[in-house]
């Protein structure tokens, strides 16, 4: 089983995760939603929001097939998977050999096997190392919670939550809105989130 990433209708993360939980066994498919608490202010008041990590996007861990992949496309609100390339594409990496397929009455490719080239080539992976530093971040609720940090002078240390042992990814401190921002890689490539901290003055 490997993890990928599909791409939904922001503001929908979660209703796709319960109609993947409805429709498919958890020991064939497993849905995260990555999320973070952050502190905002509302009339003067903060609050503690939790929010999507990355807006837009579902996580899914499962041995991917077609079949999978279609009746994961049945889910309302859900747009495409990371990197997937329609079969009807006559080009794949430079191949031309790929067939034009018939199609049935819900417009889906007709497959054969010996039409496929594989599977693997048409959905992306996300890299282990890279989930796995996503996962390491979460509670059991699929939530990033605070870290208590501290600076001394440039140098910022974490005393306890998710980040602690974690200083090297964080990239800066907002001290008035009590932020940090980590960098985190997907599929390769570097991208900046903000995640809630408690500052405090020192150990």
């Amino acid at each position: 089983m490997a993890w990928y990433v599909i791409f939904v209708k922001t503001g929908k993360e979660s209703m796709v995760k319960n109609y993947i939980n409805k429709y498919f066994d958890s020991s064939k498919v497993e849905c995260v939603i990555p999320r973070r608490k952050v502190p905002e202010k509302k009339m003067g008041e903060t609050h503690n929001v939790i929010k999507p990590l990355y807006p837009g996007y579902v996580f899914i861990r499962t041995s991917i097939t077609f079949s999978i992949y279609y009746q994961l496309c049945k889910a309302p609100y859900i747009y495409k998977f990371l990197n997937y390339l329609n079969p009807r594409d006559k080009q794949f990496s430079g191949h031309s050999h790929m067939k034009q397929v018939k199609r049935d009455s819900a417009n889906l490719p007709i497959l054969r096997f010996d039409e496929l080239i594989s599977e693997a080539l048409y959905f992306k992976q996300i890299p282990d190392e890279e989930m796995s530093i996503i996962l390491n971040l979460l509670n059991q609720e699929g939530v990033i919670e605070y870290s208590k940090v501290y600076i001394e002078g440039t140098k910022i240390h974490v005393v306890s939550g998710p980040l602690t042992g974690k200083e090297g990814i964080i990239k800066k401190i907002d001290k008035h809105k009590n932020r940090a921002k980590i960098l985190l890689s997907m599929v390769n490539t570097a991208v900046l989130v903000d995640v809630g901290i408690e500052l405090i003055s020192s150990l």
